[in-house]
């Protein structure tokens, strides 16, 4: 299967060298998670979820989120690094990485 959209060389790079590191943290919370069977559909004391981000959410310069958010990161502050495409109404217009900080402040570390 490949993406329909085109690949931007240079939120591409970002994204793989912020996500890298974030990556194998999660994958060795989740593997030891699974192993222990600690319940991992059960809601953890002291967690809140709400939503921080939805598809048709506007962006600076008149985009919003489309389509999808890419697998992202948590840090141990909250704060949320993620990937998703922008477009104007349904139409593709390219890609971006943002930072949602825990205050719900929104960043765009870059755009294409």
């Amino acid at each position: 299967m490949t993406n329909k959209h085109s690949v931007c060389p240079k939120a591409a790079r970002l994204a793989a060298a912020l996500f890298r590191p974030f990556t194998a943290a999660v994958l060795t919370v989740l593997s030891t998670e699974g192993l222990i069977g600690t319940g991992a559909f059960a809601k953890p004391a002291g967690y809140d979820f709400k939503l921080v981000a939805a598809l048709g959410d506007p962006l600076p310069g008149g985009l919003s989120f489309i389509n999808d958010f890419e697998p992202g990161a948590i840090n141990n502050r909250g704060d949320i690094f993620t990937g998703a495409d922008t477009g104007i109404g349904d139409e593709f217009q390219g890609e971006g990485v943002f930072l949602f900080t825990k205050d719900g402040q929104l960043s765009v570390l870059g755009q294409c």
